[in-house]
């Protein structure tokens, strides 16, 4: 800064005034005597040069030169300022002595073209090659000072030369009011040493840009050479603060002494600056290289765009410290002054002191500086002694460089300086403060601010699974997320993250909020300006977070689960701070479901057969949670009763529910000019105001609604017309064209809607088309034709809807008659079975979020455009019981046609979807018949005999019924006499077991002929029979043993006996054998023959025999026999050997 002399410059009223009034009077003298004396000066050549070079002016401007004592016009060609055309040679001028003006004039107004002038006298230059090449824009005219112009140099002809040296300006002051506050004029000194002037000098004053605005100044000075002062008044009204001006010393001659102009910056008269402009920067409390009554100091810091001057400003505190300022002291916009208790350098440490002040004393613990004017308080700094404010010894206590903007009586933003000064002690007096961050000393943590776009500390963003997000504006965007995931894709923006040296990391941890299980978590992730994840010694910044997205998870067990993301922020001091903000993700994606193509259901004993529906699944799954699998143990029947009459036309087309609101929608056509969109409160059945007045709703729907659904991704109805325009419709109405349906007209157009996923399903009206499409694009992803109970539908369907509470699809199609019949769909193959015909021509379904199914009655309907609720609604179960009433064989045709049974799968969550199972109810258990187990039938005199075989039943049962039973009537005669067992002689047969022969039984029969009417004589048949003799020689026989194969023709059972049966004797014996049959008899003979075949028996003893003399004995052959016995020889002898 430049520093002020240090004693003020103070001036009485009185003689200001005297000093300005002799400035005028001698000013007005000089011209006077100058125009007096015009004619008698010498005369002098000068040449001027109006094209160096060929740059001279053109397009009507020019050149005047003026003597400024005499306002006499020179070379004023008023005619021709075309200095161009031809080019103009340099041409000279006869000039009296005194001081001119060369003056550029726009005679046409249109600014300058180009121009250059030089002017010489006796080789010397007096104007130097000025150049113009803008400017102007102004008319003007010469000649003399009326006509304008614009002052572009002076010089000096015939003038003695009044040369000044060592020129000084300073001690600015304001007008005659003491330094109050808020004066007009100011005052500045002008000291110089002349040499060569005629005495009594003044001051010119010529601000920037326009040299012939005088301010004047005031007189004064010797008329000699010497050192002069003089003073220069401005009046800031005139010529703001911080301008610069020219001031240029004149003598009494109006000659104009050289070595200026000299430039000087108009200071402000003293004023409150704004609060902020002025900061106290640095407090030396407690000094150590000197006591603190020699070298206490405060340095000052000007933050605005202007001067300030301290004179009359308070330093104080809270006590009775209290020091008014009592010179000028400026302080230039960006600078700093000291303000001490002592200003000599030798004593106060080596601090060079702007301004000594007094009765203002430091405390070395705590104690405030407070910076005043008289009118309001400017700043002050309550430092505490170490609390919050350093409590240096040696040292001063400095507002950091890098929070010169920020409250400076936060101790945080405050540190002890380091960098030594004058005597040893440390700090920055008179000089910019170091930056606390740099040097190491920050005891400040960061904090978190509010980031638009972005997620803030402790805020919530409730997101849902089918969806991705950006976070980075407000609202964030979404798109739809493909895929089975239990995840959404967030991009996001930190909040503002602030510190005052600069954040040099971040930690992020994801984990699960209290109360919430994701089933899964991000990793961690850090980021620091040492890795280049952010620019370093950022102190005000947020960022986008580097992954393209985080996976936020949901719950397993179905309830949203919440994940806290924490910021946890260091600086490179070590200082940290955290914030959380949540991530709450809701899976709102159905299952997959995939459930086999056919089941058979065989009944029991009882006629009952249960399914379990979670033996259906072939591969379900879901995104988040345990797919489970039910069927409807309830569904809405096809009866439906009227609740609500709209009333307003004949083309009701379409229904759909808000979840939301909880209203039912209702959309009609323009065919018949009776539009209308409009809510209806199912709760008290009323219908709300028409949100398409006029006919008008909605733009870009070029005819009749004729299919309307919610549409969760869009948070809105999605809706389509005649012409396959498709578009989404809010609640108040608002219209969004979205995409036109991709299908050609074969498809007639596609009404009534259900959603499965993102794709939005529905039913052509013309053929029955099921079609699966996207809504923002248009594109069809399938299309397959409907089949209800195996007959596919070609008279075209108007209704389509999903039911809530199963996920299970209804339909409305044309059964071939006036009405409409009701049924199940599978969105994904088309097949589905009838519920029953509706008897009535219904144009719209919905659900609401209860399970209740309502129609709308449409056009050719009687009555028309009213809304119907149909009876019963839907409940879940995990089995399904079929009877025999279910049996799917049907004898008439023997065809065995499966039911379409609708399969829920439903998550954890809520969410759920559908599939469909062909299942066959077979009955495979035989009927049960009890039969007698034999009979025995007798024929008649005639030989006749008839059997009834439902007479051997005993009982018939049965699982479900039996329905027929074959018993064929059996005739017997003589053939048939006898025993024999008879098969399947009774059949019973349950019909609707496909493909069954019947159950029969077995029953053994028996003919007889009681009355001989059949019967025939025997034939005996004999053989000769051989017997053994016995002990007694004796043999028997039985009469049997004599058949030789005797038989009765009748096939009666025969006897036999014979004459005698012994016993006999060795040898043969004719006998007689006799055949019967009970009645009669026949015989024949046969020989018996008895043999001895048994041995004698003998008994013996033992001899002793003696040897003769030649050693031989002689026994005889019976000699030892003691008994001698056989059977049939009374008296056995030999011969023995």
């Amino acid at each position: 800064m430049k520093r002020p002399f240090p004693e003020a410059f103070r001036i009485g009223g009185i003689k200001e005034i005297q000093k300005v009034c002799h400035s005028i009077s001698a000013l007005l003298l000089w011209s006077l005597l100058l125009l007096f004396s015009a004619g008698l000066v010498a005369q002098t050549t000068i040449t001027r040069d109006y094209n160096p070079g060929g740059n001279g002016f053109e397009d009507e401007n020019g050149w005047e030169i003026i003597n400024t004592g005499t306002n006499q016009s020179f070379d004023c060609n008023q005619s021709n300022f075309d200095f161009v055309d031809p080019p103009d040679a340099p041409t000279n001028i006869n000039l009296p002595d005194g001081t001119y003006e060369v003056r550029a004039f726009d005679a046409a107004g249109d600014g300058w073209d180009s121009g250059a002038l030089t002017i010489t006298q006796g080789g010397a230059t007096l104007c130097n090659a000025v150049t113009l090449s803008s400017g102007g824009g102004t008319i003007n005219s010469c000649p003399g000072p009326s006509g304008g112009g614009t002052v572009i140099c002076t010089f000096m002809i015939g003038i003695p030369a009044c040369s000044i040296t060592n020129v000084v300006i300073d001690n600015p002051r304001c007008g005659n009011d003491n330094n109050d506050f808020n004066t007009d004029e100011a005052i500045v000194d002008v000291t110089f040493d002349v040499i060569g002037g005629s005495g009594n000098y003044n001051t010119l004053i010529e601000p920037d840009g326009d040299p012939n605005t005088y301010f004047g100044g005031i007189q004064g000075g010797l008329a000699t050479d010497g050192t002069v002062t003089i003073s220069a008044l401005v009046n800031p009204a005139t010529t703001a603060p911080g301008t610069n001006v020219q001031i240029t010393v004149v003598d009494q001659d109006n000659q104009v002494c050289q070595a200026g102009p000299f430039n000087y910056t108009v200071q402000s008269c003293p004023e409150c600056p704004p609060v902020g402009d002025l900061v106290i920067t640095e407090i030396m409390q407690n000094p150590s290289a000197v006591a603190d009554g020699s070298g206490e100091w405060i340095e000052l810091y000007n933050a605005g765009n202007e001067v300030i001057n301290l004179i009359g400003f308070i330093l104080s505190d809270n006590g009775i410290d209290e020091h008014v300022i009592d010179q000028n002291v400026l302080v230039q916009p960006g600078e700093y002054v000291v303000l001490g208790n002592n200003d000599d350098m030798a004593t106060n440490g080596g601090v060079m002191v702007d301004y000594e002040y007094s009765d203002f004393f430091l405390s070395n613990s705590d104690d405030e500086v407070i910076i005043s004017c008289p009118s309001a308080e400017i700043d002050r700094v309550e430092y505490d002694g170490g609390t919050d404010f350093p409590d240096p010894t040696g040292a001063s206590m400095q507002l950091s460089s890098d929070n010169l903007g920020d409250d400076n009586n936060d101790g945080a933003n405050w540190c002890t300086s380091v960098a030594a000064y004058g005597d040893g002690d440390l700090g920055t007096p008179g000089a910019a403060n170091e930056s606390c961050c740099a040097i190491g000393d920050d005891d400040e943590d960061p904090t978190f601010g509010v980031a638009v776009g972005a997620l803030n500390c402790g805020e919530t963003f409730q997101v849902v699974t089918s969806m991705d997000y950006v976070y980075t504006t407000e609202p964030p965007s979404s798109s739809s997320s493909t895929g089975q995931n239990c995840w959404s894709g967030i991009r996001f923006r930190t909040p503002q993250l602030m510190d005052n040296c600069g954040i040099d990391s971040i930690s992020i941890t994801f984990a699960a909020a209290a109360g919430s299980t994701p089933t899964d978590l991000e990793d961690d992730l850090s980021l620091s300006a040492g890795s280049g994840d952010f620019a370093a010694g950022q102190m005000d910044f947020n960022l986008v977070l580097p992954a393209p997205s985080f996976q936020f998870y949901s719950s397993a067990a179905g309830v949203p689960a919440t994940t806290e993301v924490t910021y946890m922020i260091f600086d490179e001091s070590g200082n940290s701070a955290s914030c959380s903000v949540f991530i709450e993700v809701t899976d709102d994606q159905s299952p997959e479901a995939i459930c086999v193509a056919t089941d058979t259901v065989f009944l029991d004993a009882s006629g009952m057969g249960t399914v379990v529906a979670a033996d259906l699944d072939s591969g379900s799954s879901d995104n988040c949670s345990t797919a489970s699998l039910n069927f409807n143990a309830s569904t809405p029947t096809q009866n439906a009763n009227s609740v609500l009459a709209l009333g307003n036309g004949n083309d009701g087309e379409s229904i759909a529910f808000d979840p939301v609101s909880g209203d039912m929608y209702h959309a009609s056509g323009i065919s018949d000019g009776d539009q209308y969109f409009e809510p209806i409160d199912l709760d008290n059945l009323t219908v709300g105001a028409n949100l398409a007045p006029g006919n008008t709703w909605p733009a870009g729907l070029t005819q009749e609604v004729v299919g309307m659904v919610y549409y969760p991704p869009l948070n809105g109805f999605v809706a389509m017309d005649r012409s396959q325009n498709i578009a989404l419709v809010e609640t108040d109405g608002t219209f969004t064209f979205l995409s036109t349906f991709e299908g050609t007209n074969s498809f007639g157009y596609v009404r009534g809607y259900a959603i499965a996923g993102n794709i939005i399903y529905g039913v052509d009206a013309g053929n029955s088309q099921l079609v699966g499409f996207d809504p923002t694009t248009g594109t069809i992803v399938s299309d397959v034709p409907v089949t209800i109970d195996g007959v596919e539908i070609t008279a075209g369907s108007t209704g389509l809807t999903t039911d809530p509470i199963t996920g299970v699809s209804y339909i409305i199609y044309k059964d071939g008659s006036s009405g409409r019949a009701l049924g199940t769909i599978d969105l994904t193959t088309g097949i589905g079975a009838q519920i029953g015909n509706t008897g009535l021509r219904f144009s719209g379904l919905s659900f609401d979020d209860e399970g209740n199914l309502y129609g709308i009655s449409g056009d050719g309907a009687t009555p028309p455009e009213t809304l119907f609720i149909f009876e019963g609604n839907s409940t879940l179960a995990p089995t399904r019981t079929f009877d025999c009433e279910d049996i799917t064989f049907e004898e008439a045709t023997t065809n065995d046609t499966p039911i379409s049974v609708p399969v829920t799968v439903s998550d954890e969550a809520g969410n759920m979807t559908a599939c469909t199972v062909q299942i066959t109810v077979r009955d495979t258990i035989d009927p049960v018949l009890v039969c007698v187990s034999d009979t025995t039938i007798a024929l008649d005199a005639m030989g006749n005999a008839t059997l009834d075989p439902v007479g051997l039943i005993i009982s018939t049962t049965d699982n479900c019924m039996v329905t027929d039973t074959n018993a064929f009537v059996q005739n017997y005669d003589c053939s048939d006499i006898g025993s024999f067992t008879f098969q399947n002689i009774v059949v019973i047969f349950d019909s609707n077991e496909q493909g069954a022969q019947g159950v029969g039984c077995t029953v053994s029969i028996t003919v007889s002929d009681p009355l001989g009417a059949c019967n025939q004589p025997p034939v005996a048949v004999c053989r000769d029979f051989t017997v053994f003799a016995d002990e007694d020689c004796m043999a028997s026989i039985v009469a049997d043993s004599l058949d030789g194969g005797s038989f009765d023709p009748d096939g009666d059972p025969i006897t036999f006996s014979v004459n005698t049966e012994g016993p006999f004797t060795l040898g043969d014996t004719v006998l007689i054998l006799t055949v019967s049959d009970g009645i009669l008899s026949d015989t024949c003979t046969s020989t018996v023959t008895v043999l001895d075949t048994t041995p004698p028996t003998l008994e013996c003893s033992d001899i002793t025999v003696a040897l003769d003399s030649n050693g031989m004995a002689m026994i005889e052959n019976d000699t030892a026999l003691d008994t001698l016995f056989d059977n049939c020889d009374m008296d056995p002898s030999g011969p023995f050997t």
